[in-house]
C-alpha cells in the first residue's frame, strides 16, 4: 500500500485513507492517499487507534491532523 500512493513510510505514521463508503462526511475533508496523524490530540498509528478515540470522543467534535501530499493540516469537525 505504501508504494501504491508513494508514501515514506519511515517519515509518516497514521491511517491512510484508502476508500470511503457512500458520500459521506469525511469525503468533503479527505482524499484517497492522506494520512490521518491525530484525532483529538490522540496519535492515530492502527486503524483501532482510530475506531477507538471515535468511539470515545465526546459529542463535541473532533480535531483532526491529516497529511496531504506532505502537507500537514489541522481539520475540526463539528
Amino acid at each position: 500500500m505504501a508504494l501504491e500512493y508513494a508514501l515514506d513510510v519511515d517519515e509518516e505514521k497514521g491511517v491512510v485513507a484508502v476508500g470511503f463508503v457512500r458520500r459521506n462526511l469525511a469525503m468533503r475533508f479527505l482524499g484517497e492517499g492522506d494520512i490521518i496523524k491525530s484525532v483529538n490530540g490522540k496519535a492515530i498509528q492502527t486503524v483501532n487507534d482510530l475506531e477507538e478515540v471515535l468511539k470515545t470522543s465526546s459529542s463535541r467534535g473532533w480535531e483532526v491532523v491529516v497529511s496531504s501530499g506532505g502537507l500537514e493540516s489541522r481539520i475540526l469537525l463539528r
